[in-house]
């Protein structure tokens, strides 16, 4: 009678056990849950700011080809201005 009584108590010592770490467990899946549900919003953040710096560089770039464009146009133009000096094209009437 002693040894079901014993038994008993261990059985019931172990469901304890069990329900406080299932308890302990779903506490810990809550708070990784918070956490996914945080990096999640923080991500959204990074995407829709990484979307405005590709923008922003795409302008940058453009500006600067261009920037690029005209600074080639002057010096292939002063360069073809200087080879019609030399050559003697501009001469004053």
């Amino acid at each position: 009678m002693a040894d079901d009584r014993d038994r008993r108590d261990t059985d019931h010592d172990r469901l304890i056990r069990i329900d406080e770490t299932t308890q302990s467990l779903q506490a810990d899946v809550e708070r990784v849950e918070k956490k996914v549900d945080c990096l999640d919003g923080k991500v959204a953040n990074l995407r829709i700011e990484s979307s405005a710096a590709v923008e922003k560089f795409r302008s940058y770039s453009k500006s600067v080809a261009w920037l690029w464009a005209v600074i080639l146009a002057i010096i292939t133009g002063g360069a073809a201005a200087l080879v019609a000096i030399a050559r003697g094209g501009l001469r004053s009437p």
